[in-house]
């Protein structure tokens, strides 16, 4: 992925993170905003900075490396989810999944 893509996926979720009062982020755990519906390709890619997220009803997406290679341990999961790239996680050992 291009790094202006990536940059621009990153800065949508931020606004989103902005903009939404019921986002949380704090001791690493990432609560997503309720606007959610796609995770990006590469959102996360390489974040040192999350342990866990929360991923709000209604996202349907996570695409190809979102999470990879990352600090991530543990996710939550909706159950309005329809589709997980098979390269989302990689890179992650002892990955915790919990659903809605």
């Amino acid at each position: 992925m291009k790094v202006g893509k990536r940059i621009l996926a990153l800065a949508i979720i931020l606004t989103m993170l902005l903009a939404d009062g019921s986002v949380m982020a704090a001791a690493n755990v990432l609560t997503m905003p309720s606007a959610l519906k796609i995770i990006e390709e590469e959102a996360f890619y390489g974040d040192t900075s999350i342990d866990s997220v929360v991923l709000p009803e209604g996202t349907t997406e996570i695409r190809a490396r979102a999470f990879a290679n990352s600090t991530l341990s543990e996710i939550n999961l909706p159950d309005s989810l329809t589709f997980i790239d098979e390269t989302a996680f990689d890179g992650l050992a002892g990955l915790t999944v919990s659903a809605n």
